[in-house]
């Protein structure tokens, strides 16, 4: 995807002249273009130490400099980019559906990290209640998938498509 085809965010003047525009993904990831030539991307982040008193950045190892004032502007809007892209994917069955398979791997997660912290030694199980959030999880996610079985067809039909590839990649090696 080119820089064309994003929205920008926001643009600068270099001091040599050129311009850079910066345009957002979701989810954090910043594409910097100067004079419409990609140069760098990824998040904007905090530089360890400033240079020429920017204190932020995008990229590396090539790294456009940024202001504190300029990279709070680019994360304001990277973060409306991101919230709009959750409620537009929310509002669809497929981001529906991803929300709870996320939801179940977190209470699996819990569940599992509870049961590390088990003591024999005192007998405290340490689950806590997390069995009960993971059990109502699967129960969502299962509900979600018997209303809408074209969709889960469809997933298990590119689950089968994926594997068939990893077969023929692995036998071709």
């Amino acid at each position: 995807m080119t820089t064309t085809e994003r929205e920008i965010i926001f643009t600068k003047t270099l001091g040599d002249g050129r311009t850079a525009s910066v345009s957002a993904a979701p989810h954090g990831h910043a594409h910097v273009a100067i004079d419409g030539e990609p140069f760098t991307s990824g998040a904007v982040r905090k530089l360890p130490e400033p240079i020429q008193g920017r204190t932020h950045g995008i990229g590396g190892p090539k790294l456009i400099g940024l202001y504190a004032a300029e990279a709070g502007q680019i994360q304001a809007a990277m973060d409306r980019v991101t919230a709009g892209y959750d409620a537009a994917r929310d509002a669809t069955p497929e981001g529906q559906r991803d929300k709870l398979a996320w939801a179940l791997r977190d209470a699996a997660g819990r569940f599992e990290a509870a049961g590390a912290s088990e003591d024999p030694e005192d007998g405290w199980m340490g689950y806590g209640g997390t069995d009960k959030a993971y059990e109502a999880a699967c129960a969502a996610l299962t509900a979600f998938d018997d209303a809408h079985p074209e969709l889960t067809a469809r997933i298990a039909a590119e689950q089968a498509d994926r594997d068939a590839e990893l077969f023929r990649s692995a036998m071709n090696q």
